[in-house]
């Protein structure tokens, strides 16, 4: 082949990249704070980091940007495509803003390995960012290399977020390399796989100088030699506050759970990812000098440094995990939650994203969206029309639900597992399929026999989805269910007729006490025959399958079964003690020998707990503790100090549970406040709609 030839050849390909990576500039806007440009596409993003007299103008991002392209982007120097070109650099530095509006870019990819300042956005003076997720990032530089922004100056971040990998030499960071100068850092989090082959290195952020980190969180996995935290590599004379780690952390020198070396303020933070190094290794903080450090924490045993730490104080997992008066102080009490199905039992920051329960579903899309951890799938029939995606949580209870009112037609009975689907963001305008796993549930024996119910909350009657409009599909049971044409998410059961009895040899009976009565929880082996069981306090039946429809038995089975019976029905000071009997299809009754007994303790002072869950949509639970019978008054408020509710009643001595209804109430910040003869207490809960 000819010189001339393999010139044309050349220029052809260089042709054909180029025309992949298109700069259109956005349709909307003209960049000024009014009326910002409109991101929609990979094309205007393209246009954007290539048009550097724009980065001192105002963005705002209207559609999920489908990124995987940038893989093949190449610059033409005949190495390795080199991906995108970030937003900014060293002499003209964004100082703009980009307001993500609370959609995704998936799946940018960077390849600069000799470039320094690679991100996004390279760098960034006097800039804003918000609500923007980059998801399944592939980034790689040498100085200065973050998924959002390898070097941050004087600039402001709010509701980042990042999945993905980052890579590079020194100062790398899941969202920011370097974030230096005043910058602040607001509701980040970062789930990266972040690693540095020299220093600083950190799983939100490599180096923060001078600069203050609150209210986030990284889970990812972070390597490095020196300076490697699972938060922040090196944290100078900066603050971070409010904020957690639960990132694994390796490195050589100066290796801390949180952060590898400290000069700066940390105060109410914590760790629990596992830690390991050489030299200066700490469960929170690996080094530290001139160092304030207020009501920090590490997890003992999941870091595998029991005693190791440059500031802070060590728990056990147990106590991380339940022991909420470790961290309130110092919190907004909105903002701290605790969720033992969410973020692993420990306590989790309210608006940030998890990652296991949660998705987003853009705008018309039609793909099926699995819910592999929750045994569920979502698809749109035709794409829901909204502009913005839909935030969609879906959590797997396995254990039966409770009945309001009574079960809808021919629906005897229903299984000991549930759904509960939230919206966390926007609205569903469309039309949807929803598919659940039912394999492993037991007692099914006809597949034609079950049903698929709906309740609007924990305080609704289940309702029939055929009578809503959904039309139940059996093709694929009994590995799963289809229900056809919803248009509103909320909770899910499966329901059984008169050929399933959904819930012997007892394996195991136990009992514990918790807010507002004794919890009993069982399990068995096999059933035979088994209609259903009594519940015996002190020798006298107190529950039965005949009023209550999670003690009903399963029949014949030789899968395990767990039952559980709350009693709401006890006092202090009283000792109480449970037996079992179940009672076959001929009618005889069996009686077990295993008994659980347990005391009730005299309450010592009066209490006002924080509500659950909180924040809450419409409905939330209120517990208190009276330390004598009385008369209780529990109020709510709005922010203005109007009285939106009040409730009085004569309450014994003990605990006790009240569930508030919000529905009728907009979104915000609500107080609550119980007032007895000799108590008054007032807190704070969250209602968002």
């Amino acid at each position: 082949m000819t010189f001339l030839r393999l010139l044309l050849l050349a220029l052809c390909c260089f042709t054909l990249s180029a025309q992949a990576q298109t700069a259109t500039p956005p349709s909307i806007g003209d960049g000024s704070s009014g009326n910002p440009y409109q991101i929609a596409t990979l094309n205007n993003l393209y246009w954007l980091s290539q048009t550097s007299t724009v980065w001192d103008k105002h963005f705002i991002q209207t559609a999920d940007i489908d990124a995987s392209a940038t893989k093949q982007w190449d610059d033409g120097d005949g190495g390795d495509p080199e991906g995108f070109l970030p937003i900014g650099n060293f002499s003209t530095t964004f100082t703009g803003s980009y307001d993500g509006q609370g959609f995704m870019i998936d799946s940018l990819t960077i390849n600069r390995p000799t470039t320094s300042g690679i991100g996004f956005f390279a760098a960034t003076s006097a800039a804003s960012i918000s609500n923007l997720y980059l998801k399944h990032v592939s980034i790689t530089g040498n100085m200065f290399v973050g998924a959002l922004v390898g070097n941050n100056a004087s600039s402001t971040l709010e509701d980042c977020f990042s999945s993905g990998s980052v890579t590079g030499n020194q100062d790398v960071g899941g969202l920011v390399g370097y974030n230096r100068y005043a910058s602040t850092i607001d509701k980040g989090f970062s789930s990266c796989t972040v690693s540095s082959t020299i220093k600083r290195v950190g799983g939100l952020v490599g180096y923060n100088s001078t600069s203050t980190i609150t209210y986030s969180a990284s889970k990812g996995f972070v390597t490095g030699v020196e300076d490697v935290g699972g938060l922040v590599g090196a944290n100078w004379e900066s603050t971070i506050r409010e904020s957690y780690s639960l990132s694994n952390v390796s490195g050589s020198e100066d290796v801390g759970g949180l952060a590898g070396y400290n000069n700066g303020t940390i105060q109410f933070c914590w760790s629990a990812g596992e830690v390991s190094g050489t030299t200066n290794v700490g469960g929170l903080v690996g080094r530290s000098e001139n160092l304030i450090l207020n009501n920090n924490f590490w997890d003992m045993e999941t870091s595998n440094q029991l005693t190791s730490s440059n500031g802070g104080t060590g728990k056990t997992t147990a106590e991380m995990k339940t022991d909420i008066d470790y961290l309130i102080d110092g919190w907004p009490e909105y903002m701290l939650q605790f969720d033992y199905q969410i973020n692993f039992g420990y306590p989790f920051i309210y608006g940030l994203p998890y990652e296991s329960d949660e998705m987003s579903i853009p705008a018309n899309y039609t793909d099926a969206m699995d819910f592999d951890n929750n045994g569920v799938t979502v698809q749109f029939q035709t794409g829901n029309p909204n502009t913005t995606p839909l935030n969609l949580s879906i959590q797997q209870t396995d254990t039966e639900p409770g009945i309001v009112g009574s079960l809808p037609g021919l629906v005897e009975n229903l299984s000991p597992r549930y759904w509960t689907a939230n919206l966390q963001h926007g609205s569903v305008n469309g039309t949807y399929d929803i598919t659940f796993d039912i394999s492993g549930i037991p007692g099914i024996s006809s597949c034609s026999d079950l049903y698929v119910l709906k309740r609007a909350d924990g305080n609704s009657p289940w309702i029939d989805v055929e009578t809503l409009g959904g039309v139940l599909e059996f093709s694929k049971c009994p590995d799963s269910l289809i229900v056809r044409g919803l248009t509103s998410f909320s909770d899910f059961v499966i329901g059984g007729g008169s050929d399933n009895p959904l819930p012997v040899e007892l394996a195991t009976f136990t009992g514990k006490i918790m807010p507002g009565g004794i919890a009993l929880n069982w399990k068995t082996f096999t059933e035979t025959d088994n209609l259903g069981f009594v519940v015996l306090r002190n020798g006298n039946p107190v529950a039965s399958y005949a009023s209550h429809a999670r003690l009903k038995g399963q029949g014949t089975s030789l899968q395990e079964t767990i039952y559980s019976f709350l009693d709401k029905s006890v006092h202090p000071e009283n000792t109480y003690t449970y037996q079992l009997q179940s009672v076959d299809y001929s009618g005889q009754t069996h009686n077990y020998n295993q008994t659980v007994t347990l005391t009730l303790q005299q309450p010592q002072a009066y209490e006002l707990s924080q509500n659950y869950p909180n924040p809450f949509n419409p409905t939330t639970t209120i517990r208190f503790v009276m330390k004598e019978a009385g008369k209780a008054t529990l109020m709510v408020f709005d922010m203005l100090g109007r009285k939106v509710f009040e409730k009085t009643l004569q309450a014994e001595k003990g605990e006790h549970t009240l569930t508030f209804n919000g529905d009728h109430l907009t979104s915000g910040m609500y107080f609550y406040r119980l007032t007895t003869e000799n108590f008054s207490k007032t807190m704070k809960m969250m209602l968002l709609k």
